[in-house]
């Protein structure tokens, strides 16, 4: 004999707060989809801290964590209607759990994730191994998502027109791909990138910038420095370039540069200044051969 449905937003409220907070997270969404009010009540609950890997059927990953909700593994269209859209949970605190939403799209279910547990903050998205036919999903999945974080590591794609489709990304990290000029002149938090030339790192807008696997020259640093001393970058905070760089005191990286404190680093080995642009600003510079890091981060503002 089937037993009878429990009523449990029937509950009173605090009693009802501590049912839903046994739940899973699987369990969270899917119950969400009965209506309306349930949504409202699971997006108002106080939540413990997130740390959870999601699977929108075979299309879309989803990982949850108390600050971020980072969207990856795309294959499906987004409009497709799935029979039974299957969430399956990966905690690290219990065995997989899968369970299943009806008549629902990987799109609704993305959006569904993100209104109750994100208010659409903090969202980081991922694209790994996507070829180019799909860049049109990957727009319609993030579509109304505020994206503060995207990650491209992808040889398939040639470039990403990523100021249509992600207006709002703050922080970019794009590996294996070129990106367009009008991408290196944004207004980036922080941008890192595989290579960039010296032009493209003059013109660049963003406040932190990294380059993995730079190419530039001890002359092209010194060069750097020089237009950063007479008003260039004028947003920036830090840059770390990582490459190939021979000892500073025997290479022109600081040629025709006046430094100050000069010194060597003796717990490190890097060799450390500062230098000084027109307005009085100040920036460390670090240089580690060993490393092969040069580091540059303003110290004070006028």
């Amino acid at each position: 004999m089937a037993a009878d449905p429990f009523p449990i937003l029937h509950l009173p409220s605090l009693a009802l707060q501590k049912c839903l907070k046994q739940m899973s997270v699987a369990q969270l969404i899917s119950i969400s989809f009965l209506s309306k009010n349930t949504t409202e009540i699971i997006r108002m609950l106080e939540k413990e801290d997130i740390n959870e890997t999601i699977t929108l059927t075979q299309s879309v990953s989803l990982n949850l964590s108390s600050k971020w909700l980072k969207i990856y593994d795309f294959i499906s269209k987004p409009d497709q209607i799935l029979q039974a859209a299957k969430i399956c949970e990966h905690s690290v605190n219990s065995g997989p759990e899968e369970l299943y939403v009806p008549g629902c799209t990987v799109k609704q279910l993305i959006d569904q994730v993100a209104y109750l547990f994100f208010q659409n903050e903090g969202i980081l998205l991922q694209i790994v191994n996507l070829q180019s036919d799909y860049l049109k999903d990957v727009e319609e999945y993030s579509k109304n998502l505020n994206i503060e974080i995207c990650f491209i590591d992808s040889t398939e794609i040639e470039e990403v027109p990523l100021l249509k489709f992600f207006s709002s990304v703050e922080k970019l990290r794009v590996s294996k791909i070129r990106i367009s000029n009008s991408v290196h002149i944004q207004n980036f938090k922080k941008l890192n990138l595989p290579a960039m030339t010296l032009h493209k790192i003059l013109c660049s807008n963003s406040s932190n910038i990294i380059v993995d696997d730079s190419l530039l020259s001890n002359k092209d640093l010194n060069l750097l420095m020089k237009h950063w001393m007479k008003g260039s970058n004028p947003r920036l905070r830090t840059m770390d370039f990582w490459g190939q760089y021979g000892p500073a005191i025997q290479t022109p990286i600081f040629e025709g540069i006046d430094v100050e404190n000069l010194e060597r680093d003796y717990r490190s080995n890097d060799t450390v200044c500062e230098i000084k642009r027109n307005d009085g600003t100040k920036a460390e510079i670090r240089f580690s051969p060993s490393l092969r890091r040069f580091r540059m981060k303003v110290t004070s503002f006028f």
